[in-house]
């Protein structure tokens, strides 16, 4: 079991020769700094290699949490020899008055290190004391911010703090992050109109540096003088890289993953609203939601026989199963039609079936989102007239190789989804044929590849495949 303070600092210590490079590759990019801002200097590297590559500094300042790293960093011959331009801070990051520090010091100004990787539902589990306030900083509303879409990396809320120090100043941004990090602080700057002149991505081997399987990289953000923002960020595939695989941007109120294949597709973009893409069912339950059959036998996720009536259950597909065009296995319990209907219908028709929830309430009372709390006993998400359509569209959420495939109805019911796939309810099969070989086309492929982010836990959402006019596409 990994050791709690690493977690809870989310503590990966920056190697030498990485810290080195980062600073190098900055210098060559024209970063030439008067102060250093290292927030979360941990043993010290960044620190160290802001001391032999930035030549014109007048002070670095560094601040560490965990004071026996403070007590090394001390220690160290190095920081002995040049702490007349050091200032060394023990203090919580999001207890530190940086507003006030920053008006003390001279620009450009560049943030730099490498911030804590935990997010603050992984604090919250662990009762880990490096949290900050709890808030919606993000600006969440409705079933996101109730769903754990609030949920944020600390590094997050950390550099939201510095984007906002900066953006009255002349500096520079350059953190080691996962890159899903990177992307939402990039979303937040385009989206408040914070003026950037150039920022990009450097992707990180970060099983090599740091021994841990996770997306990351170099991020780098340089503020303008002017207040005008670049919506464009270049994509490299390593420090080392000179010339950028691809840029990603802010087109359509939205991150865009490729801007040359936006491009293509610009004038397909739309909402209508004919054509609406939906996640299949949430219930938080599998155990005793799903079902297989053995026989003519249900059995639910205990491997216990159960006996109700079918009038709820209805054949579903799992995002695997989407992606690998089978067939239902399972049925789930669809206990309302729409979302805040009364279950207690269901004793009335079928009484086995409310029987058996009623045997299992303690794992479905549980349930815990506050979403469930807020409604009728039994409830789920996700469910409404267009979940019993005959006919739809659907493609998984996670899976790499996006396949637009029909689904009909199964064992004379209507096929439902759960949660990690989208579907397209449509009107008739020739309905679903029509649009499914234009999702499947060259435009189909070129809006996936312009919005998935690829590194993303669920690159595929039905935000963006939302934005696909079906009917702008039928007139080209």
């Amino acid at each position: 079991m990994k050791n709690k303070n690493k977690i809870e600092f989310g503590d990966f210590q920056t190697p030498q020769d990485l810290s080195d490079k980062v600073c190098n590759l900055l210098v060559r990019q024209g970063v030439n700094p008067i102060t250093v801002i290292e927030p979360t200097c941990g043993k010290g590297n960044f620190v160290f290699s802001s001391l032999k590559e930035f030549k014109n500094f007048k002070q670095i300042i560094c601040n560490e949490i965990n004071p026996t790293y403070v007590q090394e960093l001390i220690k160290d011959d190095r920081f002995q020899k040049s702490k007349k331009n050091l200032k060394l801070m023990n203090e919580d990051f999001f207890l530190i008055d940086w507003e006030n520090l920053s008006r003390q010091i001279k620009e450009p100004i560049v943030f730099i290190g490498n911030p804590p990787w935990v997010t603050n539902s992984t604090l919250g589990a662990i009762k880990g004391s490096n949290l900050p306030e709890k808030n919606n900083f993000l600006g969440l509303k409705g079933f996101d911010a109730l769903t754990g879409g609030s949920n944020f990396d600390i590094s997050e809320a950390m550099l939201i703090g510095m984007v906002n120090i900066l953006k009255y100043k002349e500096g520079y941004i350059a953190m080691l992050i996962k890159t899903s990090v990177a992307r939402k602080v990039l979303a937040y700057i385009w989206k408040n109109n914070i003026g950037i002149s150039e920022s990009s991505i450097y992707h990180l081997d970060a099983t090599k540096s740091f021994d841990v399987s996770v997306d990351a990289c170099l991020f780098f953000c340089e503020f303008s003088k002017e207040k005008t923002v670049n919506f464009d960020t270049k994509i490299f595939s390593s420090l080392d890289s000179k010339m950028p695989d691809k840029i990603i941007g802010y087109r359509d109120n939205q991150l865009v993953a490729d801007i040359e294949a936006y491009n293509r597709i610009a004038s397909f973009v739309g909402i209508q609203k004919d054509y609406v893409w939906r996640s299949g069912i949430k219930h938080d339950c599998s155990k005793v939601m799903e079902l297989t059959k053995k026989g003519d036998k249900y059995i639910n996720g205990f491997d216990e026989q159960v006996d109700i009536e079918e009038t709820f259950l209805y054949p579903m597909l799992k995002s695997s199963d989407v992606a690998n065009n089978r067939e239902p296995s399972r049925w789930v319990i669809v206990t309302q039609k729409k979302v805040g209907e009364n279950t207690e219908i269901i004793n009335k028709i079928a009484p086995k079936t409310w029987k058996y929830l009623l045997s299992y309430s303690d794992f479905l009372d549980k349930r815990g989102s506050s979403i469930y709390k807020k409604n009728v006993r039994f409830s789920i998400f996700g469910v409404g007239e267009y979940t019993f359509s005959d006919w739809k569209i659907a493609i998984s959420g996670f899976y790499k190789n996006p396949l637009f495939r029909i689904v009909g109805k199964n064992y004379g019911k209507p096929t439902v989804f759960d949660d990690t796939c989208y579907f397209l309810p449509c009107r008739t099969r020739g309905d679903a044929e029509e649009v499914v070989s234009i999702l499947n086309s060259q435009i189909g492929k070129d809006f996936i590849n312009a919005f998935a982010f690829w590194d993303s836990k669920r690159p595929i959402t039905s935000n963006f495949l939302n934005k696909i006019n079906i009917h702008k596409v039928f007139k080209m």
